[in-house]
């Protein structure tokens, strides 16, 4: 049976205890599924013969989706290889991801990682994550805590939320030197302030006991609270055990915080 180590929904527990977000992910590229007419297939596949890098990773996309096409990962593999080879970077990312995952391809990690890192090189995002991840469990390269830091970093300065919550992680245990505290509360804060609910759970935790940061159950719980809201059974369970510890002062404060939460980045959406 065949082996998928990149799973692309697959969060997992390592044996160091942290949980990482471990998966390989696919390029968000410009493409939106659509109602396509035989004259637009027919103009893509045209366009991709003539040599366009474009309408080749259109054409992956399309049939690794099964959009108005048959899905064939095969076909789209072979799309995704000739943009892939003009240094189209989205595609570089799919087609290491198929390598990865045995889609389509023989499954191949040795090529996962030689794709991603290609598209890592030109500066983007998610493949700057896979080469993070692929450092971390050592998957096509040999095992690099620093590398792995190196790359999480370079998506994480991008806004790339899962490379902010792994560089946290990876501070916080001490995986790139001596524990640091200020690098965890930087990263956490980063992906917690986009949403991540196991960054807004984490930062719940170090301000209920003051690590790291001043000690705040008001700030605590307005984690645990925004956390919740993601359907986190544990923050539902820790933020109620949390007020059972606070002053009615103190809670007011907290759903007071929380409001303004919501209300700042729903004026920034």
């Amino acid at each position: 049976m065949q082996q998928r180590f990149f799973n692309k929904r697959y969060i997992v527990a390592i044996a160091s205890g942290i949980t990482l977000a471990s998966v390989m992910v696919t390029a968000q590229a410009n493409y939106h599924s659509q109602t396509l007419d035989r004259m637009d297939i027919a103009a893509y596949l045209l366009q991709a013969r003539e040599g366009n890098a474009q309408a080749q990773f259109l054409l992956g996309r399309m049939y690794r989706e099964g959009d108005n096409v048959v899905r064939d990962y095969g076909k789209a593999a072979a799309w995704y290889l000739e943009a892939a080879e003009q240094g189209h970077v989205e595609a570089q990312i799919d087609l290491g991801t198929l390598f990865a995952d045995g889609d389509g391809v023989e499954q191949d990690i040795d090529m996962a990682v030689k794709w991603f890192q290609l598209a890592a090189e030109q500066g983007h995002a998610t493949a700057q994550f896979n080469m993070g991840n692929a450092y971390r469990q050592g998957r096509g390269v040999e095992q690099n805590d620093r590398e792995a830091a190196h790359w999480y970093r370079l998506s994480a300065e991008q806004g790339f939320v899962l490379a902010q919550y792994n560089l946290a992680l990876m501070y916080y245990y001490g995986r790139v030197g001596e524990k640091d505290l200020g690098e965890v509360v930087t990263w956490s804060t980063r992906a917690a302030e986009q949403g991540y609910a196991q960054a807004q759970y984490q930062l719940g935790q170090m301000f209920r006991v003051g690590e790291g940061v001043p000690q705040s159950r008001v700030t605590a719980y307005m984690w645990y609270t925004i956390a919740a809201f993601s359907g986190m059974d544990k923050a539902v369970l820790t933020k109620e055990d949390l007020r059972n510890e606070m002053t009615a002062d103190e809670v007011i404060q907290g759903e007071l915080a929380v409001l303004g939460w919501l209300e700042q980045h729903q004026e920034s959406e």
